[in-house]
């Protein structure tokens, strides 16, 4: 494992950890997380999205309990001796029993796809993300009665409730905002993530900014001065570099050196007012990957799930969860170095031990074990936070240049099996693996850009053209032609193209197809149906006029003919389905129409359908039933 120095490049003075805090503050998670303690801090419940079930485990005893709860469990908190646990699939939420994990009921959320859940330390409050409706729903802790929603936009997901029960903080799916919450008056503000740049070698443009966004669980400090949020940064503007069709190392760059590289996973920490707002201006951005040990065993890259900070508040403990990885970024600033060229960000001296496939969330025990939660293996396992902390001290003793093999892979226990077929798990373990070296050398999965298997709201510069990631949701097979352009006629095929062209491998057919299997497995999101079905009801009389033209390649059971069509100076683009459309901005080839809106006030110009004769009323209706799709 290559050690990378602390430096706070941004914020030499920021408060990263903690000090005269009790250590069981950090019992108690600030955070959402998929993973959540008993009251008395000796077991640990976890959610098995797939399997629709809450497992218990005692690591003691190594007992295991699974207890039926309802579609995609998705994030669990606890309030007070109880359980609350997010359905995404079925727009509602689930109260359990805090000490059996039994169903004591189940209530409907106010719109789709509740993700998120955190409550206060005395179990008063609690706190769900309705994701897909834009929504952060206020509860009662003991009635669970909805008390108040805040309309944050977005798609809001991740949460952290900071110790004072003044201030949440939402992460949104896709583009580089976060929303603050003031809980005492209601008042929102945007908090931005840091604008960085990266240099690219031998280009002659110079530098580049970097394209942000959220990928995952934040969290509060103990003592509340500080807010660690994952973040990823990623260099999607200056072009693939490659030559003759071919990309030279098109998504990461050589190890060790301390230029950023196409994708730079990071925490980003800012400092906290009394109240729990993060100062916008006094942050620092820990770069935690992007680094290989001299000899190759150790390659981490890819994206952070999670953010807790340790038992001893002397570090932060991420989840990389297409590395199987949970790394300990140390918050100690004594020899610290800033390097060159970095350009603000700050490289943290680093410990990792392996985990089961995908860590998506962290518990600490009551005897500071640190349980990491795998989604993938639905596994949860010690991640011997000790011997980590050990490793880090080690390599600050040892001038930077630790062991070149990561601390022993920590052992769990299996929760459940999976209900997918053995080649749709097959393939959902490829789509999400960074460290699988037969999905190519990018040490990026993809995960990466098709996030949560649908899409990261970004554009990219390819070979071809500015391209916007498509969503994979849904059954994209019944979609095909796939991608954006081109007679691509299968998602394996698709698979195969971009592993080569993209990713630097060549995937065995039946690892394609695997690929292929687990996309059709992930569903379409479950997007806001507007109320006003008159007004769909016109959008969609409108959608099917000959004059406006829509319904002439927007045809079918999922939107498509199935052909392309020249359009906006590109040749040959496919229709793109528009099942769940709502879900998958920025729109069009090249990602230039931020909303659905713009996409009808562009298609005034006649060169996709005609809305020019249409009054802003039957735009608006028509954008509704497009919404209901």
């Amino acid at each position: 494992m290559r050690n990378i120095i602390i430096g706070l490049a941004t914020i030499s003075t920021i408060a990263l950890v903690g000090c005269g805090t009790s250590a069981t503050d950090a019992l108690y998670p600030s955070g959402s997380s998929t993973i959540v303690t008993s009251a008395d801090h000796q077991k640990v419940f976890a959610v098995n999205v797939h399997e629709g079930t809450v497992s218990l485990l005692d690591p003691e005893s190594e007992a295991i309990a699974n207890v039926d709860v309802g579609d995609e469990p998705t994030r669990i908190a606890r309030v007070g001796d109880r359980l609350v646990v997010t359905l995404r699939g079925e727009r509602s939420i689930a109260e359990l029993d805090g000490t059996t994990g039994e169903v004591l009921r189940v209530l409907p959320t106010t719109g789709p796809e509740p993700f998120g859940v955190v409550a206060t330390k005395d179990g008063s409050l609690v706190y769900v993300s309705v994701s897909m409706g834009g929504l952060i729903e206020e509860r009662d802790g003991t009635s669970l009665e909805v008390l108040r929603t805040f309309e944050v936009g977005g798609e809001p997901r991740w949460m952290a409730l900071h110790p004072s029960g003044r201030t949440l903080v939402v992460g949104h799916a896709t583009g580089s905002e976060l929303t603050s919450i003031d809980l005492e008056d209601g008042a929102q503000a945007t908090l931005e993530l840091p604008e960085h740049e990266t240099t690219v070698p031998g280009s002659v443009n110079g530098t580049y900014p970097l394209a942000s966004r959220v990928t995952g669980d934040p969290t509060f400090s103990a003592d509340g001065k500080t807010l660690a949020v994952p973040a990823l940064f990623v260099d999607n503007t200056s072009g693939e570099q490659g030559t003759g069709g071919v990309p030279s190392f098109p998504y990461y760059k050589a190890a060790q050196t301390t230029t950023l590289g196409r994708f730079n996973a990071t925490v980003v920490l800012y400092k906290t007012r009394a109240n729990g707002q993060p100062e916008e201006n006094a942050f620092s951005t820990q770069l935690v990957a992007d680094f290989a040990s001299s000899n190759g065993a150790v390659v981490l890259r890819s994206y952070l799930s999670s953010v807790t900070q340790s038992p001893d508040e002397l570090a932060w403990l991420v989840t990389m969860e297409a590395s199987d990885a949970v790394l300990l970024v140390d918050a100690t600033d004594s020899a610290t170095k800033p390097l060159a060229d970095t350009n603000g960000i700050a490289f943290p001296n680093i410990a990792v031990t392996n985990t089961g496939r995908g860590p998506r969330g962290l518990a600490v025990l009551d005897d500071g074990s640190v349980m990491v939660h795998s989604f993938l293996d639905r596994s949860v396992a010690d991640i011997r936070y000790d011997a980590l902390r050990e490793e880090a001290r080690g390599e600050i003793l040892n001038g930077g240049f630790p062991a070149a093999t990561p601390v022993n892979a920590a052992i769990g226990s299996r929760l459940t099996e999976s209900v997918l077929t053995p080649d749709e798990l097959d393939g959902m373990n490829l789509f999400y693996s960074a460290a699988d070296a037969t999905m190519g050398a990018a040490g990026v999965s993809c995960s990466s850009c098709h996030f949560d298997g649908r899409t990261d709201g970004v554009t990219w510069k390819l070979m071809n053209g500015d391209r916007q990631t498509p969503s994979l949701a849904g059954v994209v097979s019944e979609t095909a032609p796939v991608t954006w352009t081109n007679d691509v006629e299968t998602v394996a095929a698709e698979a195969e193209f971009t592993a080569e062209f993209r990713m630097g491998t060549r995937l065995a057919d039946h690892r394609s197809q695997a690929i292929a299997d687990f996309v059709d497995f992930v569903r379409l999101p479950d997007t806001v149906v507007p109320d006003d079905a008159e007004a769909i009801a016109r959008g969609k009389t409108l959608f099917e006029r000959e004059d406006v033209g829509c319904a002439e390649c927007h045809s079918g059971d999922r939107f498509t003919d199935g052909l392309h069509h020249d359009l906006y100076d590109l040749k040959g683009v496919n229709t793109p389905t528009l099942s769940g459309i709502s879900a998958t901005a920025p729109y069009l080839h090249d990602g230039s129409a931020l909303t659905l809106r713009d996409v009808l006030i562009r298609s005034r110009d006649g060169s996709m359908g005609d809305t020019s004769m249409l009054s802003d009323a039957e735009l608006k209706d028509l954008e509704l039933y497009l919404k209901s799709l």
